[in-house]
């Protein structure tokens, strides 16, 4: 390499070192490394981790309310939240966090005067998408219905100071997207094997007057 008149075996050497770390490595901080895309997957079963959709400790309510977003806007604006960060931060605080309902998929909702918002845990798909019926009241007469879809996974966040870095951990929750069932819905929804049942509703306000099947892998 060294008597090579280019830089070609060089570039080659780089490559091929890449190619080995693949998404390791990100960068250099003094003469620390520093790694943070570790090659982690969606996670699928929470019961090793502090945060659950369906027993305490619960993820809080408006974390899951904060990716749905207004329903006056149009598009995502926040997509993805770290819910160690999160979860008793000042930022998300309520007044109210109730868990009603017996079973595996309790009601978790969190109450601010007369604005209310809840989820419901349907499942997991196969390839790691959980479910969510959630329910949006903002003090009026809509109470507005939506299936929510989001993964789970571990991030590595990188933390600085003047004196030393070190890597953290983080549980990041991330919007896929979301299916609107519209205002004050009443029809069963079901999902199992891959397969969501929203059936009709018994209600004229929502715009489900039909059911339907749908596939999530």
């Amino acid at each position: 390499m060294y008597t090579a008149p280019s830089y070609e075996p060089f570039i080659a050497i780089v490559a091929t070192i890449a190619a080995l770390l693949k998404d390791e490595i990100h960068g250099f901080i003094g003469a620390k490394r520093i790694s943070l895309n570790p090659r982690r997957g969606v996670i699928g079963n929470l019961k090793h981790y502090r945060y659950s959709f369906t027993h305490d400790e619960f993820v809080n309510p408006l974390i899951i309310r904060e990716l749905y977003g207004w329903l006056s806007d149009i598009g995502d604006q926040v997509v993805a939240i770290d819910i160690y960060g999160a979860n008793k931060s000042n930022r998300y605080f309520s007044e109210h966090v109730e868990v009603s309902g017996d079973g595996k998929a309790p009601i978790v909702s969190a109450k601010d005067g007369e604005q209310n918002f809840s989820y419901q845990y349907l499942g997991r798909s196969f390839s790691g998408i959980h479910l969510l019926r959630i329910s949006d009241s903002g003090g009026g007469s809509g109470i507005f219905g939506a299936i929510m879809f989001v993964t789970l996974s571990l991030d590595i966040a990188v933390e600085l100071s003047p004196n030393s870095n070190a890597r953290s951990e983080r549980l990041v929750v991330k919007k896929i997207g979301s299916l609107p069932l519209g205002d004050r819905y009443e029809g069963k929804v079901w999902f199992k094997y891959g397969l969501l049942y929203l059936g009709p509703s018994s209600r004229q306000e929502t715009i489900r007057q039909s059911g339907q099947w749908l596939m999530i892998l």
